[in-house]
């Protein structure tokens, strides 16, 4: 393979600068005849040439090779044991060479769901790369997500006893945004002890959840404890906090909110309050779905028919405390 330059006779110069060009002289690996090429940095270039000239032999073989193998060196010998040691391609001296990257030609993929990183390859690093070197934040709060050890979360959930929350509630996620009935989960859940869960935004007992939606997706929580925040109760919550821990992998959510702040919010007594979130989780159970104007139009009418029946005037509206989760602590 032989190389030529089109470059104007004025802008040769500026390319013997090796960090501004790749300079490579006597390449000879494969079928390539003692080249020597510069080729400009910064710039989209295209090696061409006919079949078996060479132009895989300089690319890949040459250019590629001798980029990873410098990369390669220069890891510690720990991670270098884990790498495939690639052997230096003849040539003389390549220089001004950076960080190399070969993207390999296939066709692409029918999936639609791919994209350039997926179809390059190149997206599990990106994942590897903002997980180790990004700073991550909750897409709720906005507040920075760190790591946190039993004790500092003791510390600021009894924090929220001066910010007026006297009762809290630890909850275990098990199931986000997953499809199915999950019956294994609430199996285990069973046999491990625990009385309630939360299916769905609803906190029911063990003992009355229904058959889930198998085509549904569908939040599960586990009630972990409920306690009022005093003195003297930190062995406990940190107890609790733990086991938490252990069953949510890690995760936890701490909820502060109660259903007395709630009545107290609407007007209502604790009576109505409690009896409108029993006739609300059991029209969820029964297959009612409030996630469009039409299923929210006829569970409403239902709520009020069903209040009416027991005996309560029905809610003008839904309360607040239904349309959004409960204040908590990510």
């Amino acid at each position: 393979m032989t190389a030529s330059s089109t470059t104007k006779s004025s802008d040769k110069s500026r390319y013997s600068d090796p960090l501004r060009s790749i300079i490579i002289r006597s390449a000879r690996e494969h079928n390539l005849k003692d080249l020597s090429v510069e080729i400009p940095r910064d710039r989209m270039v295209v090696i061409t040439g006919l079949s078996g000239s060479g132009k895989s032999s300089l690319a890949f073989d040459t250019i590629f090779a001798e980029g990873q193998r410098r990369y390669v060196e220069s890891l510690s010998a720990y991670a270098r044991q884990f790498l495939e040691q690639m052997q230096k391609p003849a040539v003389e001296s390549i220089e001004g060479l950076p960080p190399t990257i070969a993207i390999e030609q296939r066709s692409g993929s029918a999936s639609p769901r791919s994209t350039v990183a997926t179809t390059t390859e190149i997206y599990d690093f990106l994942r590897l790369l903002y997980a180790r070197c990004g700073t991550p934040y909750c897409y709720q709060c906005g507040r920075l997500i760190a790591h946190q050890s039993a004790e500092q979360i003791v510390r600021a959930v009894m924090a929220e006893r001066d910010n007026g929350s006297r009762r809290v509630m630890l909850l275990a996620p098990l199931v986000r945004g997953r499809k199915g009935e999950h019956a294994d989960v609430f199996r285990r859940v069973r046999v491990a002890g625990f009385v309630r869960v939360r299916v769905d935004g609803i906190i029911t007992e063990l003992a009355n959840v229904t058959r889930l939606a198998k085509n549904r997706k569908h939040d599960l929580d586990v009630v972990v404890d409920r306690l009022i925040l005093r003195e003297g109760i930190e062995s406990r919550l940190t107890d609790s906090l733990e086991t938490a821990l252990k069953l949510g992998e890690g995760l936890l959510v701490v909820s502060t909110e109660t259903a007395c702040r709630v009545a107290a919010e609407l007007g209502w007594s604790v009576e109505h309050e409690l009896a409108y979130y029993i006739v609300h989780g059991l029209l969820h159970l029964a297959g009612y779905d409030d996630t469009t104007s039409a299923g929210r139009t006829g569970m409403r009418r239902e709520e009020r028919r069903v209040m009416k029946f027991i005996g309560f005037p029905a809610p003008p509206r839904r309360p607040k405390a239904v349309r959004r989760q409960p204040n908590e602590t990510c």
